[in-house]
């Protein structure tokens, strides 16, 4: 009987939202209020996403 692999974390769809709207949110300080030059606020925007995704993670296998 095959059997199902287990996922790599148990984020569920909120808190996936969440660090998309956060990103979102990031993006749009940097060029509005900031005035970054918008790659610049983008690839600042993944940062915060992996920032926030590998927080989740370690918090997720110290857990575990």
């Amino acid at each position: 009987m095959p059997t199902t692999p287990r996922s790599f974390t148990d984020a569920g769809d909120t808190q996936l939202i969440i660090v998309a709207l956060l990103g979102i949110a990031t993006v749009v300080i940097l060029i509005s209020f900031l005035k970054f030059h918008p790659f610049l606020s983008w690839s600042l925007m993944e940062t915060v996403i992996s920032v926030v995704g590998l927080i989740c993670v370690l918090i997720v296998s110290v857990i575990v």
